[in-house]
């Protein structure tokens, strides 16, 4: 598993002019935040067909629709509120977001282009430098993903996303020192940010301190426990020092939290390989392909099925 880096998706919400459409915005902004987004979907729609004129109305149609999984009309939800503002650059971003989501990068990326050019802040444009570098990231271009990332550190070199998303690409990039100064950096300013935790514990992990790994996961879980990325991470740090037990039921955890996580399906085809259980192994190898482990992280997995899949 890379470090694992994030994307920025805060919503700016307005203050709505029609009281009854705001009525149904704000309801269905509670419903977004309660996780029911089929309700917040209905509610949003009803705040649309009184005030078709508030791009945060669109924003969080979309929301809803990607979150029940319909990426096509989340899309479609994003192409239409473009079209009633072409000059938001918050918009193009969160678009080029939903884009990658789908694995359609070279659209992700004209769409961050256009993101960037048009934010006229400080904190949009670092919002807009963050998402097009995860888009990079996405595509193992982390060069242009640490160039991205040092314009947002120009602007703000406090922001916590941009330092843990240098984490990140410094640790691609083979930049051993800078992952642990901007890490460490993070926990400086916010101790309870449990990703800096997860990333440091991960570095450890990369050079075989799996016991000292262990304590920076067990951090992150006092301030963060569900969390599937720490589960995933932590459950190998325990095969490595000979925990199977543990490091299955991690694992279990990690996948029933985030079933598309290609990495969580490679560390369980690791512990049934311990195990023996080359079956299962296999299994978890051919789904871990199949949710794009090779574009995302190379060729570990055809490796293991070309040994242990015969």
């Amino acid at each position: 598993m890379k470090l694992a880096s994030t994307l920025v998706l805060s919503l700016f919400f307005l203050i709505a002019n029609s009281q009854t459409a705001d009525e149904y915005y704000e309801k269905a902004v509670n419903s977004v935040n309660s996780n029911h987004y089929s309700v917040g979907l209905r509610l949003i729609d009803k705040a649309i067909s009184l005030d078709a004129d508030k791009a945060d109305y669109y924003i969080i149609k979309a929301v809803c629709y990607h979150n029940l999984e319909k990426y096509d009309e989340a899309l479609e939800t994003y192409d239409a509120a473009i079209q009633l503002f072409p000059d938001s650059a918050f918009l193009y971003s969160l678009r080029g977001v939903q884009l990658q989501s789908m694995r359609i990068f070279d659209k992700a990326l004209a769409n961050h282009n256009i993101a960037i050019k048009l934010a006229k802040d400080d904190s949009l444009s670092i919002m807009c430098y963050v998402n097009r570098s995860a888009c990079y990231m996405a595509t193992r271009n982390f060069k242009m993903a640490y160039n991205d990332l040092m314009s947002a550190y120009a602007i703000d070199s406090m922001n916590l996303n941009v330092l843990n998303n240098l984490g990140t690409v410094c640790d691609e990039l083979g930049k051993d020192d800078d992952v642990f100064k901007y890490l460490f950096k993070i926990i400086e300013i916010d101790s309870t940010y449990y990703g800096a935790y997860i990333n440091v514990g991960f570095k450890y992990q990369q050079m075989g301190l799996y016991d000292k790994s262990l304590v920076y996961f067990d951090k992150a879980i006092v301030y963060e426990d569900d969390e599937p990325l720490l589960y995933s991470n932590r459950s190998y740090s325990r095969l490595m020092t000979g925990d199977l037990k543990g490091a299955m039921q991690d694992i279990e955890k990690s996948i029933k939290m985030y079933p598309g996580n290609s990495y969580a399906y490679r560390n369980r085809a690791l512990i049934y390989i311990a195990q023996e259980k080359f079956e299962e192994a296999c299994e978890d190898l051919q789904t871990a392909l199949n949710n794009g482990f090779t574009e995302m992280y190379g060729d570990e997995v055809l490796t293991l099925q070309s040994k242990h899949c015969k």
